[in-house]
């Protein structure tokens, strides 16, 4: 029998561990980054719905007591006064 040959194989990784672990975790915060938005997108639309409703009932409210007779309130220092009363208040 002839001499015995041998081959000599040396495994390597192709991608390195720690670009592994970097690409996996800007992964990872992209998606949480964007499920985060996700999330306050959802819970805008019902915010500005009900700020839309309570708006809505605070000028019928308003409305439904008589209103201001056509006033609008100024706030000040002392809490909400007719404009005609703050603009015209002796000085």
């Amino acid at each position: 029998m002839e001499g015995t040959q041998s081959e000599r194989v040396e495994e390597s990784y192709a991608y390195p561990v720690p670009a592994l672990v970097s690409h996996i975790g800007g992964f990872m915060g992209l998606l949480l980054g964007a499920s985060i938005l996700s999330f306050l997108q959802l819970l805008e639309i019902p915010l500005l719905k009900a700020y839309g409703l309570v708006m809505w009932a605070l000028q019928e409210c308003g409305r439904m007591v008589g209103g201001m007779g056509g006033r609008r309130l100024a706030w000040t220092s002392a809490g909400p006064r007719s404009r005609r009363a703050f603009l015209h208040q002796p000085h």
